[in-house]
């Protein structure tokens, strides 16, 4: 589908509104249409958590111009964690591709994370629903899943 239409992600959420983006429409290669490159006045910082996954974080800008509608909801605030994860483009360090929220991680009793929808699992098998309703898949998944140490 990618070959035939424009295709781009965009990212944000009701707290941040959707993050200003750049989008080079002559470099963009159509198999990168799942990646967004994020504009530097959005203050996003992409934190390190595990293997390939980051965190974004909105940190306060210094100038006011560049508008930051999370800081008006919260303005006792200068950074806020958005729970999102992302993963960085293997070639591309500008590219990032969502993967899920850190509020979908599952506490395991070894003080580890678990996130069931970073699995190989889920990517590796189109047949495998994301939101599978058969217990022990979900319970597979969980098991291959990406860990966290927290």
């Amino acid at each position: 589908m990618s070959s035939k239409t424009i295709l781009y992600t965009t990212i944000g959420s009701t707290e941040t509104r959707p993050y200003p983006l750049i989008r080079h429409k002559a470099l963009w290669e159509a198999e990168d249409w799942k990646y967004f490159q994020v504009h530097p006045t959005a203050g996003l910082e992409f934190r390190h958590i595990n293997d390939n996954l980051y965190e974004i974080y909105v940190v306060r800008n210094k100038k006011e111009e560049d508008e930051q509608p999370v800081f008006k909801l919260f303005p006792q605030l200068t950074e806020y964690s958005t729970k999102e994860l992302c993963s960085q483009h293997p070639r591309k360090p500008n590219l990032w591709k969502y993967e899920g929220r850190t509020d979908d991680m599952i506490n395991l009793s070894t003080t580890m994370m678990a996130n069931p929808f970073c699995s190989k699992l889920c990517h590796s098998n189109p047949s495998k629903s994301r939101f599978a309703s058969d217990v022990a898949t979900i319970a597979t998944v969980a098991a291959q899943g990406s860990f966290i140490h927290r």
